[in-house]
Parts: C-alpha cells; structure tokens; sequence
C-alpha cells in the first residue's frame, strides 16, 4: 500500500490530505483538517464517500470563479458514511473548519462506479 502525504499550510490554516492507496479502480485518502482550516477550492470530477473518523462539521462552500453561489453545512458523525456528488462543470468547492476542534475523514474515489476520470 503506498502511502504519500501532501501536507498543505498557510499561515493560521492548516490541512494534511494523504493518498492512502490509489489504482485504476480505487483511490483513498485521508485528510485531517486542524481547528480554522481552509482546503482551498477544487473540483471532483466523479462521485465519492466520506467516512468520518471524528464527528464532522464543516462548511461546503460552491464557487463559480470568485463568486460565492452557495453554503453547506455538512455534519456527520464519527462512522456514518455519506456520498457527495462530483461538482458540476464550472463550478469549484472549498471546505471550510470553522470549528476549534481537529477534524478527520478518508474519502473514496471509484471511477469504475462513477465514472473514468478521477481528481488528483
């Protein structure tokens, strides 16, 4: 299983999102999002899960370009999956930790499920 982090920082926001395992027909990460983090914004071409390993409270913030078009609040507890829809073309997410509280979740990409194209 190959494991490779890409620890993402900025000055008072931090994240660290690693690929835990990643072939033709899975890919899992595992991201941990400290107190205040901001994951910028990013597309997902396909569906996926997210299963929580810690109570989940976030924000899902929809772009298009600098604009703003929508916030959702996505709360999930600790071993509850849930499914997110990949974004629509044109359109961007960020995810938002407004909480003081560390929060972490593996997501699953399945291209043979959802599609062929997967976001790296």
């Amino acid at each position: 299983m190959a494991r490779k982090a890409a620890a993402k920082k900025s000055a008072s926001r931090s994240y660290v999102i690693t690929t835990l395992f990643d072939r033709p027909h899975v890919r899992i990460t595992h991201t941990v999002m400290h107190p205040n983090a901001v994951i910028p914004k990013h597309t997902h071409d396909q569906d996926y899960t997210i299963y929580p390993l810690t109570d989940l409270d976030v924000k899902r913030v929809y772009h298009k370009g600098d604009k703003v078009v929508r916030t959702v609040n996505v709360v999930a507890k600790k071993g509850q999956p849930y499914r997110a829809k990949a974004t629509r073309p044109g359109t961007h997410i960020s995810i938002v930790n407004n909480s003081s509280r560390r929060m972490e979740f593996e997501k699953t990409f399945n291209p043979s499920v959802t599609g062929s194209g997967r976001k790296r």
